[in-house]
């Protein structure tokens, strides 16, 4: 009986180690870096013509598989409204040409929001655009 129990537990470590856990090895701010990487070179892969970025479409599905197996999310704000206390440092703000409601809006994201195990530790680094609605009044009263 004694020996059973050893050999399920020799078992249950070859198993381990032919299987292991590949983000335990990893330390979080590596996984990290690979995580925005990953989204910057998923945007680049996106301008690629389909027949001719196969295998780097192939790699990158390996890649979020990895990234979704060790608890990481990527967040891209593009298009989405800026607001405060949103896990963005906004790095540039760009004024909009056409009437508006004074909002924000994320027109560009240069790098992503990462989350881990549904936690920010990464926050993304944005351009916006604004429109200011005072401005836009006072133009429209001019005329």
């Amino acid at each position: 009986m004694h020996l059973s129990i050893s050999i399920i537990r020799c078992w249950e470590m070859i198993n381990s180690m032919r299987n292991p856990d590949p983000c335990l090895s990893l330390p979080l701010n590596d996984l990290i870096e690979l995580a925005i990487e990953y989204w910057r070179i998923a945007k680049w892969i996106d301008g690629i013509p389909a027949e001719g970025g196969a295998p780097a479409r192939y790699a990158l599905r390996k890649l979020a598989e990895f990234l979704r197996r060790c608890d990481l999310e990527i967040v891209d704000m593009t298009g989405k409204p800026c607001e405060p206390g949103m896990a963005v440092m906004v790095v540039d703000t760009l004024p909009q040409e056409s009437k508006g409601d004074g909002q924000s809006i994320v027109c560009e994201m240069l790098s992503p929001i990462v989350l881990w195990r549904g936690n920010v530790v990464k926050d993304g680094e944005v351009v916006t655009m604004h429109s200011d609605a005072k401005a836009t009044n006072k133009q429209e009263r001019k005329q």
